[in-house]
């Protein structure tokens, strides 16, 4: 099952995020990131860009292992949304009338 929950986020990303990276807002906000990333490399020298690089690796790790986890309970809540609505659908219906 953890196989298919991978392989559907995969495809997810494959398929959905390339559209989302060409939003004009998340670009804007993307260059503002990359600048002040920048500005904050070439103030710290040689040994601060390491370290600052470390710490971006280690948020990158961490970045993705939430977006798997979110997308795994996004995932997990539409599928009992979906067993709720075809139990609601299929449940017979009462007239009133006894």
């Amino acid at each position: 099952m953890s196989d298919l929950i991978n392989d559907l986020y995969t495809a997810v990303e494959e398929n959905l995020r390339p559209d989302f990276l060409k939003d004009p807002e998340y670009l804007r906000l993307k260059k503002t990131t990359v600048q002040l990333w920048e500005e904050i490399a070439a103030a710290l020298g040689p040994d601060g860009k390491k370290r600052l690089d470390a710490l971006y690796n280690a948020e990158a790790d961490e970045t993705r292992f939430w977006r798997l986890a979110m997308f795994r309970h996004t995932l997990a809540l539409g599928l009992e949304l979906g067993r709720l609505t075809s139990l609601t659908v299929s449940a017979p219906r009462r007239s009133g009338i006894e």
